[in-house]
């Protein structure tokens, strides 16, 4: 299971907010993940998405009750069977790296994105909008929370990108997608993706957790 969170900038315990959303999501998932590996796989009765999201749902109530007014953004990824299953509230990013470029698995919960869809403004425009960090969602900023989850293929040789809007708003696909592929490993990849990010200018927390599904 890969986690990454970033507390709403802004809001006073961000950092914290982060931090509790991303443990709290491990406890909800991984002993139970755990004990269905035990017997040998993900067995039947064991629902990943459903997991989750729940999670992220334990995530929202634990920020809530311990940092008001604050929140964060979490995208969540469990990868078996050659099937990813995600989970995201907020802007953070999951990104499948594919040959020929990168492919968007999460819609961000923002207000340029709902005027993007609606047909209001353009890509180009919602690039430099003015509300562009506007969240319509975020773990942590009240009851009821509305969830995302999705499930994909993914075999082995696969890659996963797991990022926060600190590295997708300031490099692109096209430059994200070559700095992965002419790494060493992953690790010098996210390294190599942050400091783009902050040639860029880097104006916000960024973090990337690149996913390399070994054959």
């Amino acid at each position: 299971m890969f986690v990454v969170a970033d507390g709403v900038g802004g809001h006073r315990h961000g950092a914290q907010a982060s931090a509790l959303a991303v443990q709290t999501v491990a406890q909800a998932v991984v002993p139970a993940l755990l004990a269905a590996q035990a017997g040998g796989g993900l067995v039947q009765g064991f629902d990943a998405q459903a997991s989750l999201s729940a999670a992220l749902g334990a995530a929202n109530m634990a920020v809530f009750a311990a940092y008001p007014g604050s929140g964060t953004t979490v995208i969540a990824a469990l990868v078996s069977g050659g099937r990813l299953h995600l989970a995201h509230v907020g802007d953070s990013r999951a990104m499948l790296v594919e040959a020929h470029g990168m492919r968007a698995l999460t819609e961000d919960h923002t207000l340029v994105r709902r005027l993007q869809t609606a047909g209001h403004i353009t890509a180009e425009q919602a690039a430099v909008h003015p509300q562009r960090s506007t969240l319509l969602r975020a773990v942590g900023q009240g009851e009821g929370l509305q969830v995302d989850s999705s499930a994909h293929a993914f075999e082995p040789g696969g890659r996963l990108l797991l990022c926060t809007d600190g590295l997708w708003g300031c490099v692109n696909d096209a430059e994200l997608h070559q700095i992965i592929f002419a790494a060493a490993d992953p690790q010098s990849a996210c390294v190599e993706m942050v400091n783009a990010a902050n040639l860029a200018g880097g104006p916000d927390n960024i973090s990337a957790l690149l996913v390399h599904y070994a054959r």
